[in-house]
């Protein structure tokens, strides 16, 4: 095997995470169908308080995490997401687990020696995997409170021309702060395809790149090279109807 297969390799297997801990926040949602949107609010902000204490913990000292360490907080999620979910409260823990096991994991893949671009790659591998679990239609999550809003909770959106990434590929800065949805969502909340262009710059090594948020990763800013990007937006719908 190559290096280059061998990445490859690497990069799917984390594609496999990505697909396996989003389709768990998919059954939790589905668990929790028969309840209010109100008790599941309340839920939501009984198990946050704890659930993110732990989280601000891990990170108090202001250090990177070492590899090692994330790896032990990536188990330590996985333990969680494995508890049988029996009370709503459970139900949202689980979920908490399953997305922040997410988030952590592309941190991870985004941090050296691995590169942004392999953030990117993983995340269109995973959404490939979900468009076949559920033979192309993929069912994201709609119930359970979306880690960050980037878009309006009913967004428009028109498909993206060749005209657009043209006039955006020689007119850089026109492309920040404009919200994306992948073509395939018809009904997303924010599993990783529902994105934000925050600001563009000119790096003196990397050349042209974009900072960007996805909504299933939360506050996290991810670094992309702009032909990178561009392809992505290429296979999505501009929203219309952004209000930041």
């Amino acid at each position: 095997m190559t290096s280059e297969q061998a990445r490859e390799h690497e990069l799917e297997e984390f594609a496999a995470l990505y697909c396996k801990y989003t389709l768990l926040c998919d059954d939790m949602a589905t668990a929790m169908q028969d309840d209010s949107k109100a008790e599941v609010d309340e839920a939501y902000e009984r198990v946050s308080m704890d659930f993110l204490d732990v989280q601000r913990v891990q990170l108090s000292s202001g250090r990177a995490r070492t590899p090692e360490q994330i790896q032990l907080d990536l188990d330590a999620l996985a333990e969680t997401c494995e508890i049988e979910a029996e009370s709503l409260d459970d139900c949202v823990l689980v979920s908490h687990a399953a997305s922040t096991y997410v988030r952590t994991m592309m941190r991870m893949i985004s941090a050296p020696p691995r590169s942004p671009d392999d953030s990117l790659k993983v995340i269109q591998m995973a959404t490939q995997m979900l468009l076949q679990e559920h033979d192309g239609e993929p069912r994201f999550p709609e119930f359970l409170p979306r880690q960050i809003k980037l878009v309006p909770d009913n967004p428009t959106t028109r498909r993206v021309f060749p005209d657009d990434i043209e006039y955006w590929r020689s007119h850089p800065s026109e492309l920040t702060r404009k919200g994306f949805m992948m073509i395939e969502c018809e009904a997303n909340n924010g599993i990783g395809d529902v994105f934000f262009v925050l600001d563009h710059a000119v790096k003196h090594l990397g050349g042209s790149c974009y900072e960007v948020q996805h909504e299933a990763l939360g506050e996290e800013v991810f670094t992309y090279k702009a032909e990178h990007l561009l392809e992505m937006i290429a296979e999505a719908e501009l929203v219309t109807n952004m209000t930041r």
